[in-house]
């Protein structure tokens, strides 16, 4: 059975209603809800900032869990193309609202009977996410979200900071091993990458990552090291935050008072 497909007499059906839209939802077959790329995937990884469109049941509900699974579309034609075959089954009513990707994929975690991410477009191919396997990166989504309420103004950098500085985080290069007391000296000259500010503002801020992987992006071999972000912030004074993202942040420690 296709992923529009819908002539399995099994199908288990859940009526979703709202006041504009009464839609069934129908239970695929198990191999419909398997991974076909993995959530790590380099490509996905790099894509999370994008803005795609998300099938919703009506812009009334704004309820975007169909078939037990988030359609999510990466062009134009595949938006229509989508569109047409599900109008097909389900009525008129079903629309289409922009998203970033990373958000489409943490919200799969916010239904219980969310089984995967339907990625329609993505190079030209039909690829599925199963809900067991992004559990491998709902961390790493959950950071993206926080970067991107900030980003938006939904929250401060003090709350940003507050709900990752015990997060670890990734910076490509070297850090000090803890001395005796646990104590590591970081300084201006740790074998860190780093970001160089110039004007007024002149100053160097260390980057950091949230994910591993995400730190290797175009250079699988790089050496990485980990710490939590709140001892990399006070012990550096001032870092960037997941500086591949469009969200990044910055974090000064004078600011923050962590000094």
């Amino acid at each position: 059975m296709g992923l529009f497909g819908f002539g399995n007499k099994n199908e288990t059906e859940k009526t979703v209603r709202s006041e504009k839209v009464n839609i069934k939802d129908q239970k695929f077959d198990d191999a419909e809800y398997r991974s076909t790329m993995k959530a790590d995937d380099p490509k996905i990884l790099s894509l999370l900032d994008k803005n795609i469109s998300v099938i919703i049941k009506s812009e009334g509900s704004l309820d975007h869990f169909i078939d037990y699974g988030i359609y999510i579309c990466f062009s134009g034609q595949a938006v229509g193309d989508c569109l047409k075959k599900l109008r097909s089954k389900k009525g008129e009513t079903v629309s289409a609202v922009i998203m970033r990707l990373g958000t489409a994929l943490r919200s799969v975690f916010d239904r219980q009977d969310c089984r995967a991410a339907f990625l329609i477009g993505l190079d030209g191919e039909r690829q599925v996410l199963a809900k067991r396997d992004l559990e491998e990166i709902k961390e790493l989504l959950e950071g993206y979200e926080v970067l991107y309420r900030r980003a938006v103004g939904e929250i401060t950098n003090e709350q940003a900071f507050e709900a990752l500085r015990k997060r670890f985080v990734y910076v490509v290069g070297t850090l000090p091993r803890p001395d005796e007391n646990g104590v590591r000296h970081l300084t201006q000259d740790i074998d860190v990458e780093k970001f160089e500010w110039t004007g007024d503002d002149a100053r160097t801020s260390a980057l950091c990552y949230l994910d591993k992987r995400t730190a290797r992006l175009g250079r699988p071999n790089a050496l990485t090291s980990s710490i939590r972000l709140g001892e990399f912030a006070e012990g550096f004074g001032s870092v960037i935050l997941e500086a591949k993202s469009g969200n990044w942040i910055e974090f000064k420690a004078s600011e923050l008072d962590l000094i």
